[in-house]
């Protein structure tokens, strides 16, 4: 089952001082502004036939915010992956663990048969 967030923000989070970093930073705390928006989107993620088994994985604040980045950098999820694994920034905002490897976003990420046609629309609105 996928958690919905990691209560305990991490203390690696670091991000560069550039224009892009701060307002990355600025999102990542309008995020953190309205926790609301996050059960809406688990219920876009997650499938009524899994049960709650196997590894943790990402959480669905994990996978939000790296569609957020895939969306907002107009790549594909294999170069989301590399963005990922090379800049510091994207994996703070991504609240990725420093244990936590980009081919693990890659392959969550990659199965965008799991999303429906209205994945994060609902935060969309609770967000506007």
């Amino acid at each position: 089952m996928r958690e919905i967030r990691i209560a305990q923000i991490s203390i690696f989070e670091a991000y560069s001082e550039h224009d892009i970093s701060v307002q990355l930073k600025n999102l990542g705390n309008l995020l953190d502004a309205h926790p609301e928006t996050l059960p809406l989107i688990k219920k876009d993620l997650a499938k009524p036939s899994l049960k709650p088994a196997g590894r943790t994985g990402l959480t669905v604040e994990n996978v939000f915010r790296c569609l957020l980045l895939k969306q907002r950098l107009s790549v594909s999820y294999k170069q989301l992956t590399f963005h990922l694994s090379d800049s510091m920034s994207y994996r703070s905002f991504a609240r990725l663990a420093p244990n936590q490897g980009a081919q693990e976003v890659g392959f969550t990420v990659d199965h965008p048969k799991y999303y429906t046609a209205n994945t994060g629309s609902g935060s969309q609105h609770a967000c506007v």
